[in-house]
C-alpha cells in the first residue's frame, strides 16, 4: 500500500488523522439522538478461534430467507472462505496459487447479482504477468476449479506493492474494480494502461459447460455506456470508469445516488493529500500530479484545470481531463473508504443501523481506526456534515469495511504484521437501540411516485401505459434480480421473482416511475 512504508501489506504505520470533525447530532423524527452506547460490536471469528485466518482481504455476503448472513473472504495466500452464520464456523472453499511476494496475492472478491441461482464468484488475483478476475461456480461449499473463466487480464509488474483491490456490483450488473499504479506512477496518467484506475466491465453469462473465450471486451465482458473514454477513441481502454488514482484499496458503491467511493492511500510527501472519494460522474482524479484538494505534488503535468501526460508517447493520449479534488482530503495517512448506508424499514432485521443514517457515507482510516459519518447534498457533490461516532468500538488495521444485507455493518481487522496475531479477523457491528421503524425512509428509492394506470394484485402488478417501458427488480442490497423491458400494456407476476427475500419493484415509462416492495416469504 504505502511504498515507502511497505514491504508487506502488514507494515503501514500509524497516523494522525488531520483535524477532528464538526460535532453534529444525527436525529430521526420520533426518536432520541443515537448515541455510542446502542451500537455493540463481535467478532464473528479470529485468528485465536480459528487459526487459519491469515492476511484476510476483501470479503462478500449472502443472506438467506432466515436473516442468516454468510460472509465470503479471500485470504491473500490463496485461501477462498466462508464464515457460516449458522453454524459460526469458517469453511474452506478452495485454495489458489498466485504469486505473493510484496503485495501480490489474492485480493478480493465479488458474488454474482444472482448468485443464489448461478452461484458464480468473482476473484481478483495476481498471476505471472498481470493482474486478474477470474469467475468460479460454488457448489454447495467447494470452489470447483474446472468452472474457471478468465474475465479480465490486466497487464502488470509483478513483486510491488499497489495492487488495488476493492471490487463490487452495482444494480445494473456492471463490476467495478480498483487497480492501483503498481508503484511506478506514470501508469495512473496513462489512458491507455489499466493500471492507477478504476475499471467498470459487465461481465458476460459464459455457461459453466462451455470453453471461454480470450478474456477482452465483447468476450469475456462488455464496455457500459458512459466510462470515460466511449469505445473506439484513440489511445484509451474503455474499460476505464476513473483515472488518476494511487492505491485506491477499498470500494463501495451507492445505490441511490449512482456513485463510486473509494480510500486513496496518498503519497509519503506530507500535507492534505490522502483521499476519500466520492463521484458521481467518470473523471481524472489528478495523480501523479495533483492529489487530496487538487494539490501540485510533482511538476510537469500542466495545471489542475488542464493538465497533461508529457510521457504520452505513441499510446495514451497527452491532453487529460480536469483533474477532480477529492471530497474528503486529509492529512497524510491510509484512507478506506467504508459504505454508504441506506435503511430498509421492509428489512426484517434488529441489527440493522437506525434510520438516522439514511444516505450517509461511513469512512476510516488504517492506521487512525476511527469512525467518521459524512452527510452529503442529495447530488453528493458536497458534505454538509462529518462526526466521528462509534468510538467506543476499537478498529484494528481496517482493510474492508462495508454494510452486510441484514443492515449492520462488517469490517476485516488485519490487525498487525503478517495478520496472524490473534486479534485478526472480521467484526460485526449491531444496532441495538429501539429505533426500527417500519415506516421509514425507502433503502433503494427515497420517494415512491404513483404512475397512472397501475394496478397492485396479490400476485403481480398490472400497468395499463402505453409506449416504452422497463421494469426492474433490485434486491435490498441493490442488486439487479430482474429486468424487463417491453412495450405497451403488461403484467409482471411476482413468481418471477424466485428467491425469497425483500426487494424493490420499479415500473419507468416515459411518463413517471412506480415503485413497490415486495416480500416474497
Amino acid at each position: 500500500m504505502k511504498h515507502a512504508k511497505a514491504v508487506t501489506l502488514a507494515i503501514l504505520f500509524l497516523a494522525a488523522c488531520g483535524a477532528g470533525p464538526v460535532r453534529a447530532a444525527f436525529s430521526y423524527p420520533g426518536c432520541a439522538d443515537v448515541t455510542d452506547k446502542e451500537f455493540r460490536s463481535t467478532m464473528l471469528f479470529t485468528n485465536a478461534t480459528d487459526p487459519a485466518t491469515e492476511e484476510p482481504l476483501k470479503m462478500a455476503f449472502d443472506m438467506d430467507a432466515q436473516g442468516n448472513v454468510d460472509v465470503y473472504f479471500v485470504q491473500r495466500f490463496g485461501l477462498v472462505r466462508k464464515y457460516e452464520a449458522s453454524t459460526k464456523k469458517v469453511v474452506d472453499l478452495g485454495r489458489l496459487n498466485p504469486p505473493n511476494t510484496v503485495s501480490d496475492g489474492l485480493l478480493s472478491i465479488a458474488l454474482d447479482p444472482a448468485f443464489k441461482s448461478n452461484r458464480w464468484m468473482y476473484l481478483y488475483t495476481t498471476a505471472k504477468n498481470d493482474w486478474r478476475i477470474v469467475r468460479y461456480t460454488v457448489k454447495g461449499n467447494v470452489m470447483d476449479s474446472a468452472t474457471e473463466k478468465v474475465i479480465l487480464i490486466v497487464p502488470s509488474k509483478r513483486g510491488t506493492v499497489h495492487t488495488g483491490a476493492g471490487m463490487q456490483f452495482d444494480a445494473e450488473g456492471n463490476l467495478y474494480l480498483n487497480t492501483a499504479d503498481n508503484a511506478l506512477e506514470w501508469p495512473s496518467a496513462n489512458t491507455f494502461d489499466l493500471r492507477g484506475k478504476i475499471l467498470r466491465i459487465k461481465p458476460k453469462p459464459l455457461p459453466d459447460g462451455a470453453p471461454a473465450p480470450a478474456a477482452g471486451p465483447g468476450q469475456t465482458y462488455d464496455i457500459p455506456i458512459g466510462n470515460l473514454f466511449p469505445t473506439g477513441t484513440a489511445r484509451t481502454k474503455p474499460e476505464i470508469y476513473v483515472m488518476g488514482t494511487r492505491n485506491p484499496y477499498t470500494l463501495t458503491l451507492d445505490p441511490v445516488r449512482k456513485a463510486v467511493t473509494w480510500g486513496d492511500v496518498g503519497p509519503d510527501m506530507g500535507g492534505v493529500t490522502e483521499e476519500h472519494n466520492y463521484t458521481t460522474r467518470t473523471g481524472n482524479f489528478g495523480y501523479p500530479y495533483f492529489a487530496g484538494a487538487n494539490t501540485q505534488i510533482k511538476a510537469g503535468g500542466g495545471t489542475f484545470d488542464k493538465p497533461i501526460n508529457p510521457a504520452a508517447g505513441d499510446t495514451s493520449l497527452k491532453d487529460l481531463p480536469a483533474a477532480i479534488p477529492a471530497l474528503n482530503p486529509y492529512n497524510r495517512a491510509i484512507a478506506m473508504t467504508g459504505p454508504v448506508y441506506y435503511y430498509d424499514p421492509a428489512l426484517d432485521s434488529k441489527v440493522k443501523f437506525p434510520p438516522h443514517f439514511n444516505g450517509v457515507w461511513f469512512v476510516t482510516d488504517f492506521g487512525g481506526g476511527y469512525f467518521d459519518a459524512i452527510t452529503l447534498d442529495d447530488k453528493g457533490e458536497k458534505i454538509l456534515k462529518k462526526e466521528r461516532i462509534l468510538k467506543n468500538i476499537l478498529l484494528n488495521r481496517p482493510l474492508d469495511f462495508q454494510a452486510g444485507p441484514d443492515g449492520a455493518f462488517y469490517i476485516v481487522n488485519y490487525a498487525g504484521s503478517r495478520s496472524t496475531t490473534k486479534e485478526t479477523g472480521i467484526m460485526k457491528i449491531e444496532y441495538t437501540g429501539p429505533c426500527l421503524p417500519k415506516d421509514g425512509p425507502s433503502a433503494l428509492h427515497p420517494r415512491e411516485e404513483a404512475l397512472m394506470g397501475t394496478e397492485v394484485t396479490d400476485d403481480g402488478i398490472v400497468f395499463r401505459l402505453p409506449g416504452a417501458h422497463v421494469v426492474k427488480v433490485l434486491d435490498v442490497a441493490g442488486r439487479l434480480a430482474d429486468l424487463r423491458i417491453g412495450s405497451g400494456p403488461a403484467r409482471y407476476a411476482f413468481a418471477g421473482i424466485r428467491k425469497p427475500g425483500v426487494y424493490v419493484l420499479t415500473v419507468s415509462t416515459g411518463q413517471g416511475r412506480f415503485t413497490r416492495k415486495i416480500v416474497r416469504p
